[in-house]
């Protein structure tokens, strides 16, 4: 979380939280763990004090269940011993993956990875060579970002601002709906009450309004594919 965050983004950060649910040690698992106290789980725990660790061989590999389907555009890695050749791959349904980053100069303090926005509900760390021949790979946290919603002011005409889906407007957001596709949204307030639901069927969009609060988290399910995205409608 950013240091200058405002209590209103610590709250808005805490609802989706919530909304997305803490992920349960097997939403996470790697090819192998040095011991149970340093299992996969623990690169997703927020916790800086633990981590993954593998056996001493290469290669390896981590991934995540998000547990939803959503768009993500980075990836911060916390190693503790790295690797120096590495991929970060995605996937639908951790069968078929797909490389959205590799490279072969890794470093302990290479930290951020962004790279284009990619659908995902599973990502996946690939190590592949390490930077300490001696130890296997390890990582205190893998933090996954989900592609940000822009902020548009209030006192903007932004109803047909081109954002992607959701557009934020400034009394609302508008949910663009593809062609035979059901959706329903939800925009949840600060206080994780719903002050807007709606449902259609695609081509269409709909609107959900929003209340008196900047920030919201919007939900989102088309054809089971859930995401949810914070919003900011600024002053």
């Amino acid at each position: 979380m950013h240091p200058n965050a405002t209590g209103a983004q610590i709250i808005a950060d805490q609802i989706y939280n919530a909304l997305t649910g803490v992920l349960p040690s097997e939403s996470a698992k790697a090819s192998s763990e040095q011991s149970s106290g340093n299992s996969a789980a623990k690169a997703f725990d927020g916790n800086s004090d633990t981590r993954w660790s593998s056996t001493f061989t290469s290669p390896e590999w981590i991934w995540v269940n998000l547990g939803h389907v959503g768009e993500v555009s980075a990836v911060t890695l916390t190693w503790e011993a790295w690797a120096t050749s590495y991929s970060i791959d995605v996937s639908l349904d951790c069968l078929t993956w797909k490389s959205v980053y590799s490279t072969t100069i890794g470093s302990l303090q290479q930290g951020q990875v962004t790279f284009p926005p990619a659908n995902a509900r599973y990502v996946r760390i690939s190590c592949i060579k390490r930077g300490e021949p001696q130890y296997g790979y390890s990582l205190y946290e893998i933090r996954v970002t989900e592609h940000p919603v822009k902020v548009i002011n209030k006192s903007e005409q932004s109803s047909v601002a081109a954002l992607r889906n959701p557009t934020v407007a400034r009394n609302g957001c508008f949910v663009a709906v593809p062609g035979g596709i059901l959706c329903e949204a939800r925009l949840i307030d600060l206080h994780g009450r719903m002050v807007a639901s709606r449902a259609c069927r695609g081509p269409g969009s709909m609107q959900l309004a929003a209340g008196a609060d900047s920030y919201y988290v919007v939900e989102t399910n088309m054809g089971g594919r859930v995401s949810r995205v914070k919003v900011l409608l600024a002053e």
